[in-house]
């Protein structure tokens, strides 16, 4: 599962069979749920078929698919990881973790019944393998073990060596232990329950990098950030360590903010529960973007000034670019104040 319970509003009419464009997002079409079943009390299953026995796009290892889930307010995407390694052009399986605090996606897809129709996207793939790395090691926290193990079932296919660390709260979180336990030989995985005095010691897990290795992060935002500040004190470079995002920030939280552009000299305020860069959108300024989650950097915007403060919740830029406050990712991070965007 890309387990992200908060998306992208659209006003959108659910499955229209295509793959075209969609806003920003790949084509929706129809699928059926064929199967379903509950990993844990708050984790359920879903497999997905194309209808007419119709076979699916193809995809790889790390990937994702939107999926357009029906709400009050009108249909909103999210996003979850595929469990398999793209072998199986029959179906789709994606786990979801039910966020009772979330915005309703979680629980309109814990409400699918075997044969209701889903509209799902063409898979995309912000969390590839590295081809050709020496050693691959895969560090996974709760419902992110679900990109994790697309790419375990892949990587043991090959000759480098393969680690994973696998993090949970409770035992009974670990939904996956058999599976990676029958992937990998013994002492290759390590599973860590933080409830019984084993919490992930992501030092540890990165110690002693080698020329060559790539490390795999999935997990929630705070151990993400934990994780890239480990692979920095322990000699990792930039490019050996790629990340995949779990859970967002509370929209409750936000405030609302102005920005100038200074481009068309307009300006705009962003409301709480919208982001900088729907409201970039709406200026008609054009953005780039693509992964909506603070990951990939297309969406990145000089800033010219503040008054006020950036409040950075991306992955994607340094600490150093964060501090010294000149860019900012609009499709995840705000401001307290008002900001002068080159837009």
């Amino acid at each position: 599962m890309r387990g992200r319970d908060e998306g992208t509003a659209l006003s959108a009419e659910p499955g229209n069979g295509s793959w075209g464009r969609f806003g920003m997002s790949a084509g929706f079409l129809v699928a059926r749920v064929v199967g379903a079943a509950m990993l844990a009390p708050d984790i359920r299953l879903l497999e997905l078929a194309a209808t007419e026995g119709r076979p699916l796009p193809p995809h790889e290892p790390g990937a994702h698919v939107d999926v357009l889930v029906q709400l009050s307010g009108g249909a909103q995407i999210r996003s979850y990881s595929l469990l398999g390694d793209g072998s199986d052009a029959g179906r789709y399986a994606i786990a979801v973790r039910l966020d009772p605090s979330g915005g309703g996606g979680s629980r309109f897809m814990h409400a699918l019944a075997v044969g209701d129709a889903l509209s799902v996207s063409a898979p995309r793939c912000h969390f590839p393998i590295a081809p050709g790395a020496s050693e691959h090691r895969l560090i996974a926290g709760g419902i992110g073990i679900t990109a994790t193990l697309s790419l375990l079932r892949a990587l043991v296919q090959g000759r480098a060596p393969v680690t994973l660390d696998y993090a949970a709260h409770t035992a009974d979180r670990l939904v996956f232990r058999d599976a990676i336990a029958a992937l990998l030989p013994q002492g290759a995985a390590r599973f860590h329950v933080s409830a019984e005095g084993g919490r992930l010691d992501l030092d540890a897990a990165l110690s002693g990098y080698r020329p060559g290795a790539m490390a795999y992060v999935c997990g929630p935002r705070r151990m993400v950030a934990a994780a890239q500040a480990a692979a920095s004190r322990t000699g990792w470079p930039e490019g050996a360590l790629r990340i995949e995002l779990f859970g967002t920030h509370a929209p409750e939280a936000d405030r609302p903010f102005r920005v100038t552009l200074l481009r068309s000299g307009r300006d705009v305020e962003v409301p709480a529960g919208r982001s900088l860069l729907d409201v970039l959108e709406e200026a008609g300024t054009d953005p780039i973007a693509d992964c909506r989650r603070g990951e990939c950097g297309l969406c990145v915007v000089h800033v010219a000034g503040v008054e006020g403060r950036l409040l950075h919740r991306d992955v994607f830029l340094s600490e150093r670019q964060r501090a010294e406050g000149c860019d900012i990712c609009t499709c995840v991070s705000r401001a307290e104040g008002r900001v002068l965007l080159d837009a």
